[in-house]
C-alpha cells in the first residue's frame, strides 16, 4: 500500500486480487534467451498497462502478476458474480500480451480486513487447484474451491494421505491386469454423475467397458458407487489425491 502511494495510486477496501498465470510455454525449461526476454517485456508492458488504465496496484509476483483492485461498491451482484466481472476485464487487457496464448487467472475473496498475504494465498490456491476442479474453465476463483478451501492447508499431513489411502489404496497398488490408472480415471469419470455414455465417450471407450470398470472398482473398494454418501467420500478422496499429485509435480519443477 505504501509502494501504491508513491506511485500515485490510492485505493481503498474492500479489496480482491487477481493472480495472472504466466503462460508455460513462456517460462518453460530450455526456451531461448530471446523468448525469454520478449516475455519479460511483455510482463512489464502489462503490468505497466493495467496501473496505467486504473485496474489496481500490479507487481510481478513467484507465481505470476499480481493485480490488487479496490472493488466499486455501485456493482450489484453476487461475489461470485462480481469476481468473474472484474477477472473479465483483466483478461480482456492481458489477453493483448499473449500473442492468442491461453490466459488462466486465480482470484481471491473480497476483503474489507485481510492481510494482502492471506488474499494472494487466496488467488494462488484457485489458480492452483481450481484447473483440477474445473479444467474447462480460465478463471478460477477461491469461492470456486467448496469445502476444499478447508482443507488445502492440510494436504501433507499424516492424517490427509491416510484418508486418501484408506479410500483408494487398493485401486493404487499395481496388482491388476488393467492399469490402476486407467481405473482412478474412470472413478473419477463416474463421480461426475455423467451417464455411461458420456464417461464412455470422455475416455474414448466402449458404454460396456465403463460398466466392467464399475463392477471391478466396487469389488475392489468394496463400496456401492449408487449410495451418494460413498460417491461423496471417493469424490474428496480422488481430489485430494489430485490436488497431492500437483503439488508433487510443482515441486520438482522447483527443485
Amino acid at each position: 500500500m505504501s509502494a501504491a502511494k508513491l506511485m500515485g495510486i490510492e485505493i481503498q477496501p474492500p479489496f480482491i486480487l487477481s493472480l495472472v498465470e504466466i503462460p508455460p510455454q513462456l517460462v518453460a525449461p530450455g526456451v531461448s534467451e530471446q523468448v525469454r526476454i520478449e516475455c519479460q517485456h511483455a510482463i512489464d508492458s502489462l503490468i505497466e498497462t493495467l496501473q496505467y488504465v486504473g485496474t489496481g496496484v500490479t507487481w510481478h509476483a513467484a507465481d505470476g502478476i499480481a493485480i490488487l483492485r479496490p472493488v466499486p461498491g455501485q456493482i450489484e451482484c453476487s461475489p461470485s458474480e462480481r469476481s468473474r466481472t472484474i477477472a473479465a476485464d483483466i483478461v480482456k487487457i492481458a489477453s493483448r500480451y499473449w500473442n492468442g496464448l491461453p490466459l488462466r487467472m486465480g482470484i481471491s475473496r473480497f476483503s474489507q480486513d485481510q492481510s494482502i498475504a492471506e488474499m494472494y494465498a487466496q488467488a494462488q490456491a484457485a489458480i492452483t487447484y481450481g484447473p483440477i476442479l474445473h479444467p474447462d474453465q480460465s478463471i478460477h476463483c477461491w469461492h470456486d474451491l467448496g469445502c476444499y478451501q478447508f482443507i488445502l492447508n492440510d494436504l501433507e499431513s499424516e492424517q490427509s494421505r491416510r484418508f486418501v489411502k484408506d479410500a483408494l489404496g487398493p485401486l493404487m497398488i499395481e496388482n491388476f491386469t488393467e492399469d490402476p490408472g486407467e481405473l482412478l480415471l474412470t472413478l473419477g469419470a463416474l463421480l461426475t454423475g455423467d451417464s455411461a455414455q458420456v464417461v464412455a465417450k470422455k475416455l474414448h471407450i466402449h458404454p460396456q467397458t465403463v460398466a466392467f470398470r464399475k463392477k471391478k472398482i466396487e469389488k475392489c473398494l468394496n463400496v456401492d458407487l449408487n449410495c451418494m454418501e460413498t460417491r461423496l467420500k471417493l469424490m474428496i478422496a480422488t481430489r485430494l489425491l489430485s490436488f497431492m499429485e500437483k503439488n508433487v509435480r510443482m515441486a520438482h519443477l522447483v527443485g
